[in-house]
């Protein structure tokens, strides 16, 4: 019973990043997580429009510590419900900059003059 209890729970929290409602929860722009179950976690946006620059980090989920002889492979991106290898295979459509998360290049501070 306890297992099926946790299969369940965790089918919804995989359910919950794909549709991004986890995203708002835990307020945050990028989630890692195994989305097609292949036992490498995937970078997952909060929306398709993340912007050009690829992800530095992202919340992860679950940490499954890789031996250290093995070298862990690298992560995907799951965008636009489809899973792409490495960023440069994102589309460009979905790399453009969403009005709400501001490129993070650019510079947020406004310089200010005083003159007396």
């Amino acid at each position: 019973m306890p297992r099926s209890i946790i299969a369940r729970f965790n089918g919804q929290l995989h359910d919950m990043i794909v549709d991004r409602t986890y995203h708002r929860l835990l307020h945050v722009d990028w989630i890692r997580a195994d989305i097609d179950g292949d036992g490498v976690a995937e970078y997952v946006p909060a929306t398709d429009k993340p912007g050009p620059s690829e992800p530095k980090r992202g919340y992860t989920l679950f940490s499954n510590p890789q031996p250290e002889s093995q070298t862990a492979p690298k992560p995907g991106f799951y965008v636009g419900g489809n899973i792409y290898s490495d960023w440069a295979s994102v589309p460009e459509s979905y790399k453009e900059v969403n009005p709400k998360y501001p490129d993070p290049r650019r510079a947020s501070a406004s310089i200010f003059k005083f003159t007396f």
